[in-house]
């Protein structure tokens, strides 16, 4: 059997340096969400996670008091628009 380094090829496609950014509904609020996870809602910070720091994420409502945290066209999470 043969090691993985002496088989591996490069794959043939192209891919950009960086990717386009998300887009989101018109109407749909949005936030950018910070290197350290967070991102501000009603004035305070709510974690997300460190892997989409930097990007911007779309909320849009979901039934009288919560919003979806997007980001694409994947929902991740909800957030209550109430205390």
């Amino acid at each position: 059997m043969r090691p993985p380094a002496v088989v591996f090829e490069p794959s043939p496609r192209e891919y950009p340096s960086r990717l386009p950014p998300l887009g989101y509904a018109e109407g749909m609020l949005t936030r950018r969400v910070q290197p350290d996870g967070k991102f501000s809602w009603k004035q305070r910070g709510v974690f997300l996670g460190e892997a989409p720091g930097g990007e911007v994420i779309g909320l849009g409502p979901i039934g009288g008091q919560y919003y979806a945290v997007l980001r694409g066209a994947m929902q991740h999470v909800r957030v209550g628009s109430v205390r």
